[in-house]
C-alpha cells in the first residue's frame, strides 16, 4: 500500500474518532459517575432546564441540557460562576445542590 493512502487512512479514522467524540451531552453522559480527572463530588440538579456548556460561561456552546432532579458527579473545579462537569462540560453553581464530596462545598 502507498504511504500516502496510508497516511490518508489514518488521518480519516483519527477525524471519526473525534467527531464520535464530540457528540451532545445525554442524560447517559452526565448521570453520576467517575470524573476522567480530580475528586468527585456529587450534585443535583436544582433548576428545571439548565444547560450544559463546552466551557464555563454562558457565551459557550450549548452542548446538552440537564433537568431538575438528575443525580451527577462533577469535579472541585469552579470557573466564572460555572462548575466542571466533565471534559468540555460545564453548568451553572446555582443550578446544583451539592449532595456529597468533602472538597466540593
Amino acid at each position: 500500500m502507498p504511504k500516502r493512502t496510508l497516511i490518508i487512512i489514518v488521518a480519516a479514522a483519527i477525524g471519526i474518532a473525534y467527531l464520535v467524540d464530540r457528540q451532545d451531552a445525554t442524560e447517559a453522559d452526565v448521570t453520576i459517575k467517575t470524573p476522567l480527572f480530580g475528586t468527585p463530588c456529587d450534585f443535583e440538579v436544582i433548576d428545571e432546564r439548565v444547560p450544559v456548556h463546552s466551557g464555563p460561561g454562558p457565551d459557550q456552546p450549548v452542548i446538552g441540557e440537564l433537568t431538575s432532579g438528575m443525580l451527577l458527579g462533577a469535579h472541585q473545579v469552579e470557573q466564572d460562576g460555572y462548575r466542571q462537569l466533565g471534559r468540555d462540560r460545564w453548568a451553572r453553581i446555582d443550578a446544583l445542590r451539592h449532595i456529597d464530596g468533602e472538597l466540593c462545598r
